[in-house]
Parts: structure tokens; C-alpha cells; sequence
């Protein structure tokens, strides 16, 4: 099962860096009218879920792809979180949202770092074994996070994003609460 996630992620990774039309050695300037950059990223992080009296922190990666203009920008990635329970324990988390698209405004775009924020949905699920509660449907997304080194190849950035269950496809047990997550990102 690692392996086989491992070379998803990997496959993934490259795809989005493959299909990049920016040259990422040119110095970006944001307040250019004509520019119009694609950036490609990997975030890991942890996530906090809540499932009624099971609270956990649990891994969490993502990749994506970030489309910007002026001080706007289109992010879609998709995240995964799993934890496997501890030896005799055998509860089981997982988190997915695959793909989340979020609407995101830079605050400052002339600086080398911003703070930025935005919200969208996703198609997500939340799954614990242990608890035999399920979530697969639409999930109302939300992030807040600031980027640095702006102009350069290579940026960097904190994220916190909050995913929302809000319709079930397929529900079992109670409805979950939101899911929050904290990301530090590599783009290029």
C-alpha cells in the first residue's frame, strides 16, 4: 500500500511539473500586466480530524498546481491524510479531497511575500474504520497562508486550510466535523 502511494504521488508530482508552460528560472514580476504564472507544489502537513469522541492528528500530503494573475489566483490540488492505528489499536483514519479548487487573493503582490486567503470546494471524504463513520461528498473548502520568496523559481509557503463536509453522497454514522490542516509547500 506505500508503495503503490508513493508512486501515485510520484506520478502526479511529475505530471503537473511536465505539463508547466512557465520557466521557472525567470523572475517573476507580479504588478506585470502579461504575466500569467503557473506554479506546481508539494505540501506536507498534519491534519486534526474530530469523529464524535475520536480526535486525531494525522499526515497529510498534497500536490497541486496554482494558476496567478495581479493578486488573484485559481489553486486546484488534492490532499490525502491516513493514520493506522497504533500497535493494538486498530483504528484507522483517512482523509481525502481530491480535487479541491479554491479561489485565492494575494494581499500584497508588489512584496517578495504575501499574505494570502481563499475558499472553494472539493469532492472529499472523511473515513474512520474504528468508528464505522463514513463521508464521501462535497466539501466547502477555506484557506488562509502566506507565500515567500515571490519573485523567485522556487517559493515557499505555511498553509491552513479548513475542509467542511457539507453534502453526502454516502454517509454512515453521524455527520463529521470540519477537518483542519497546516501545510508548509515547495513550489517551483
Amino acid at each position: 500500500m506505500k508503495k503503490k502511494f508513493f508512486l501515485a504521488v510520484c506520478s502526479a508530482f511529475l505530471l503537473c511539473s511536465n505539463m508547466s508552460q512557465a520557466n521557472i528560472f525567470d523572475e517573476y514580476d507580479p504588478d506585470d500586466s502579461d504575466d500569467f504564472l503557473q506554479i506546481n507544489y508539494m505540501k506536507l502537513g498534519g491534519g486534526f480530524i474530530s469523529l464524535g469522541q475520536t480526535s486525531s492528528f494525522l499526515p497529510v500530503v498534497g500536490i497541486g498546481r496554482r494558476l496567478e494573475c495581479f493578486n488573484m489566483g485559481i489553486d486546484y490540488s488534492a490532499t490525502l491524510g491516513y493514520q493506522k492505528g497504533l500497535i493494538g489499536n486498530n483504528r484507522s483514519i483517512f482523509f481525502y479531497s481530491i480535487p479541491k479548487i479554491l479561489c485565492i487573493s494575494f494581499l500584497d503582490t508588489s512584496d517578495t511575500s504575501s499574505f494570502y486567503f481563499g475558499g472553494g470546494t472539493s469532492w472529499g471524504g472523511v473515513v474512520n474504520k474504528n468508528n464505522k463513520r463514513i463521508f464521501h461528498g462535497i466539501m466547502g473548502e477555506a484557506a488562509i497562508g502566506y507565500e515567500m520568496q515571490r519573485n523567485s523559481c522556487m517559493r515557499s509557503f505555511i498553509e491552513l486550510d479548513l475542509s467542511q463536509p457539507l453534502i453526502a453522497a454516502y454517509k454512515k454514522g453521524q455527520f463529521p466535523s470540519p477537518t483542519l490542516q497546516i501545510f508548509f509547500g515547495l513550489g517551483f
